[in-house]
């Protein structure tokens, strides 16, 4: 253990290493959760491999032992990880496609798909303010239950999020997926003065296209 709390296999899974994350792993490298295996930033090395999308590592750890729904020091899970845009400030940024890849493999392990960060956000939440179309019609698919104006939590709405962001393909994702359109998403498609947002939000869900 360093004194940044960076493991070997920390710094293999961060790099996408399988071969190295597989030699560490067979020599007993713990994949659990706990403040001693978090980095600086409170992420584990599941965490880490989410964000940076590497779906054979992810597979690796999981086959380890570690927890699908292991929680790092801001209360997200590695679905949370798999449902942003990737690392931020990583060149070349990792594909889409590939965030999407690591993302179907936290769902069928049984990554819990309602699970909230701190700050109230669940994967939907964080899919739909980046963009993720995708992955929010996988997480919607999944079960990842859909937050109202409102309702118990302090969080800010996935269509809400979606709107504010301007995220036409989000936005029609969760209309579809049953999102309802309230007075403070219209207020905010308007204050973008953005015509196509106000189509989405103001059609019946069952004739928005994919």
């Amino acid at each position: 253990m360093t004194e940044q709390h960076v493991t070997p296999l920390f710094v293999a899974s961060e790099r996408g290493g399988a071969e190295v994350v597989r030699v560490l792993l067979g020599r007993g490298a713990s994949v659990r959760c706990s403040e001693a295996q978090q980095n600086w930033n409170g992420l584990c090395a599941i965490h880490i491999t989410a964000l940076r999308g590497h779906a054979p590592v992810i597979k690796l750890l999981l086959e380890a032992g570690a927890p699908v729904d292991s929680v790092a020091a801001d209360g997200s899970t590695p679905l949370h990880a798999a449902a942003t845009e990737g690392e931020p400030g990583l060149r070349p940024p990792t594909p889409l496609s590939v965030m999407d890849g690591a993302l179907d493999v936290l769902i069928a392990a049984g990554g819990d798909v309602s699970a909230r960060r701190a700050d109230g956000l669940g994967a939907l939440e964080v899919a739909a303010q980046a963009g993720r179309t995708t992955a929010v019609s996988r997480l919607l698919a999944a079960g990842a239950e859909l937050r109202a104006e409102g309702s118990d939590s302090d969080a800010v709405p996935a269509l809400l999020l979606a709107v504010q962001a301007g995220h036409h393909g989000v936005v029609a994702a969760l209309r579809r997926g049953g999102a309802d359109a309230d007075d403070v998403c219209l207020e905010a498609a308007r204050q973008r003065q953005d015509s196509e947002l106000l189509k989405l939000l103001t059609t019946t869900a069952n004739r928005i296209s994919d």
